[in-house]
Formats: structure tokens, C-alpha cells, sequence
């Protein structure tokens, strides 16, 4: 997979066919790209998604991200030139280069990430609970307005409830509520929903059990894994026990486009790993106590790096001073 080599971050995608023979395809392919990152800045909407990004300036990077992406995998070089370290920074906040925020998705170090995990980061996690002013003077742990709470276990469940099992189009989407619903404005709340839209659709239809995995990412790997272990169970009554047969245990660890298996690299997660998992347990369906209480379960939960939360702030390092 190579760069796309790409623009020069002015709302004009060029995309480079070294085929002689598709010249003309390229060329149309081009001009069908510039028409549409066109259209998608050319109203302006200054609504804040962020308190440092506006809805059009976000539109604007998920169209750089689809002229140039491979199947949701994004190059290092052109997530360098799409993104700004502005996109990211809430007044006051510390954080850390453009290079170095893609180094904290490339989990498997090979220069390539999934963009949704950012795009879902960015949405979620990117805001501090305390503006930096607020942090000197207040011990308000809700003052910043546009930090959203969440997701807790719990709200998944009710999220996962309200997407249901089925693909959803345009219209069953729109009529979906969230969980960070309560924590704006209708005018943001709109925003979140089209950048969610144009984010995971595929073909006019989302699969709700790849969004809300997405969501699953937590502070804590181990409870983030937790939260999508639950997520994948297809269980429908709230005291069944969350089990995972073959199939779904290996879309847990597969489901991003960034997974070990499409990389060619090496797999924590293997199919040979999962047999063995299941095979020490001497079950069909997987508890996630399961895993825990196995030590090959435990190595395997362990390398389940795929839902720690990734921190846009600059990592404080401890020096030797001489």
C-alpha cells in the first residue's frame, strides 16, 4: 500500500495514476474527487464539533481520508499532511505533534491506521473534563461544556439496544438516539450524527456491531476489551451471561481494518490461538471470565492493545537530570 501523495492541504485532492494505459480513468477519477471535496467545503458551517474544530473543517478531513484511504487503512505521510495539530487542541491543552498522535493508532508499528478509530477519538475523547483555566479554579468535575461523559458499560448496552442487530440506512439512522445526546446542543448533536454517517457507512447501510466497537476504546485495556467482549454477545435478555462462540471471538479482534491479519504481521488473535483458547476451556461459547481464569487467555488479553484509549496530550517523561 503506497501514499497517495497528496495535495497540498488546500480543499484540492490530486490523486496520481502512474498507469499509462488508465490515464484517462485516473484523470476522471481525479477530477471526481475534486468535485467532491469541493462540495463538501463549499458552505461554510462554522458549528463547533469541538471547541477548537468546526463542522466544515471536519468534513473536510473525512474527505481527504476517503480520496486517499485503502480500505480504512491511512498512510502515516497523508495523515501528517490532512491533519493539524489545531484539529485536536482545545484551548490550553498540550498536545502532542501530528506524527506522533498517528504512532499512538499504528498499534502494530507499520505505518498505517485505521482512520475511524481517530475520527471516533476525536469526537469522544479529545475534549478535557477541565479547560485549563478551569483546572487552576474550580473543583467543578463537569465545568468544561463540551466534554462528553461516557461510554460507560451501561450506555453501551442501551446504545446497542437502540441500533439494533440489523444494518441501518439513512433514514433508520437519523432516527437513532445516542448516549452523548444529553451533553449538547441540538445544532452539535446533528453534526455528531452526519460525521458518524459518513464515517461508517458503507454503501448507503452502517453495521451498528462495528460502530459500537469502535466506541468500546477505554483508559484501560482490559476493561476496554471487557466492553467489547459484552458488545459482541448476541445475547437479548440482560441476564445472559455474555458468551462468544468461534466466529464472534475472532470479529472482536479483527473488526478494524488496522487488524493484525489484513497487516500481514504477526497475530496475538490468531485462529490457531483462538482453537487453543477454547479447547483449555472445554466450551463452545467463550465467558470472559473464561479468558481470565486461563493463562493462554490471559497472554491473549494482555496483547489486546486494539481497545486501549489513545491520548491526544503530550506524554510527560521522566529525565535523569545529571
Amino acid at each position: 500500500i503506497l501514499c497517495s501523495e497528496c495535495y497540498g492541504i488546500n480543499e484540492t485532492v490530486v490523486l496520481v495514476d502512474d498507469d499509462a494505459e488508465e490515464e484517462e480513468e485516473g484523470e476522471e477519477a481525479e477530477e471526481s474527487t475534486e468535485v467532491e471535496v469541493e462540495r463538501a467545503v463549499a458552505e461554510e458551517d462554522t458549528t463547533p464539533v469541538l471547541s477548537c474544530l468546526t463542522f466544515t473543517r471536519m468534513s473536510t478531513i473525512l474527505s481527504f481520508f476517503k480520496a486517499c484511504h485503502s480500505g480504512y487503512l491511512l498512510h502515516k505521510n497523508d495523515f501528517v499532511r490532512i491533519v493539524k495539530q489545531a484539529d485536536y487542541t482545545p484551548q490550553g491543552l498540550k498536545t502532542c505533534t501530528p506524527a506522533d498522535l498517528f504512532d499512538r493508532f499504528d498499534t502494530f508499528n507499520v505505518g498505517l491506521m485505521d482512520w475511524r478509530e481517530f475520527i471516533v477519538h476525536l469526537l469522544f475523547w479529545c475534549e478535557p473534563r477541565l479547560t485549563a483555566a478551569q483546572r487552576d479554579t474550580a473543583f467543578n468535575s463537569r465545568a468544561n461544556p463540551d466534554y462528553i461523559e461516557g461510554p460507560e458499560l451501561l450506555d453501551l448496552f442501551d446504545q446497542r439496544a437502540d441500533l439494533g442487530p440489523d444494518p441501518l440506512d439513512l433514514d433508520a439512522f437519523t432516527e437513532i438516539g445516542f448516549f452523548f445526546e444529553q451533553n449538547m446542543n441540538e445544532e452539535r448533536f446533528e453534526c455528531y450524527r452526519s460525521i458518524l454517517w459518513e464515517t461508517f457507512n458503507e454503501d448507503g447501510v452502517i453495521n451498528p456491531d462495528v460502530l459500537v466497537l469502535f466506541l468500546c476504546a477505554d483508559e484501560q485495556p482490559l476493561r476496554g476489551m471487557h466492553k467489547a467482549f459484552a458488545m459482541a454477545t448476541p445475547c437479548s435478555v440482560d441476564d445472559e451471561p455474555c458468551a462468544l462462540d468461534g466466529p464472534l471471538f475472532d470479529f472482536v479482534f479483527h473488526f478494524s481494518a488496522a487488524n493484525p491479519r489484513s497487516l500481514a504481521v504477526w497475530d496475538p488473535f490468531s485462529q490457531v490461538t483462538q482453537r487453543e483458547v477454547f479447547e483449555v476451556c472445554g466450551v463452545d461459547e467463550l465467558l470472559f471470565q473464561d479468558l481470565c481464569g486461563t493463562h493462554v487467555g490471559r497472554v491473549l488479553l494482555n496483547n489486546a492493545q486494539c481497545f486501549r484509549r489513545k491520548s491526544f496530550t503530550q506524554q510527560i517523561q521522566s529525565a535523569l537530570m545529571l
